[in-house]
């Protein structure tokens, strides 16, 4: 597998250390420099191939938006600035995400799976582990409508989701909540790798199973029944249950 090239261009150095630590915790990215200016960038980028660029706004001389016009051959740019301001200018310049300072490690890796997603990069076919990794990363929240705002969900919170008619009540961690949606919409939403359906009315975390039977799912306190439809596959993923 080719790992992907990237230059950091960055006159911050608790910045630019900040986005070095990060690209060493992505398998299948490779840091090939780190530099203060577009100048130093262009001497780099003309003796070595790079496939993305790290690329702050606010620098001595060429800013990063002038360096972007300068370039002579398009390169995948993810900008990175304390200004919210110069995020349209970006964007019209097809920038591949634009990340406020100070930026969070979640933030990052949205905005680096956005290149391995949309294949750009004709020399890099990312590894099924790597794929896998994005997915469950970009899977980690969803947004659910509660009275008259949009909630948010962490995925790691849920214990397992029950139907009630047209609603669905999420059991969390701590908490419970209740919104207007079909268990069939949310079963397509949430990550097989997390989850498994086990009946018309439940979905489980499997993280959160605590004991199973022939018929019935534990977690915490309650057992939750296995459908007859969905016992062949439960056990099948689970593992077949022997009394």
């Amino acid at each position: 597998m080719n790992t992907l090239k990237c230059l950091i261009i960055e006159d911050e150095a608790p910045a630019a250390k900040v986005l070095e630590r990060y690209i060493l915790k992505i398998d299948g990215i490779e840091l090939k420099g780190s530099c203060r200016n577009a100048m130093e960038a262009l001497n780099i980028i003309n003796s070595q191939p790079i496939d993305l660029i790290f690329l702050d706004i606010q620098m001595p001389g060429i800013t990063g938006i002038e360096f972007i016009k300068a370039l002579k051959k398009p390169f995948r740019i993810i900008l990175t600035t304390a200004y919210r301001e110069y995020a349209i200018e970006g964007f019209e310049l097809d920038v591949v995400d634009y990340l406020l300072k100070p930026i969070a490690f979640e933030r990052f890796f949205k905005a680096v799976s956005k290149v391995f997603q949309n294949d750009i990069s004709q020399n890099f076919m990312p590894s099924q582990n790597l794929i896998n990794e994005f997915n469950a990363y970009n899977n980690s929240y969803i947004y659910v409508r509660t009275a008259k705002k949009m909630q948010k969900i962490q995925l790691s919170d849920i214990n397992f989701i029950e139907s009630i008619g047209d609603y669905v009540k999420i059991i969390l961690d701590d908490r419970q909540v209740v919104t207007y949606l079909k268990i069939s919409y949310l079963e397509k939403k949430l990550p097989t790798q997390k989850f498994i359906r086990i009946h018309r009315s439940f979905i489980v975390a499997k993280d959160k199973i605590q004991a199973y039977t022939s018929s019935t799912i534990e977690i915490e306190d309650r057992k939750l029944p296995i459908g007859g439809s969905y016992r062949s596959f439960i056990h099948k993923v689970l593992g077949k249950y022997t009394p």
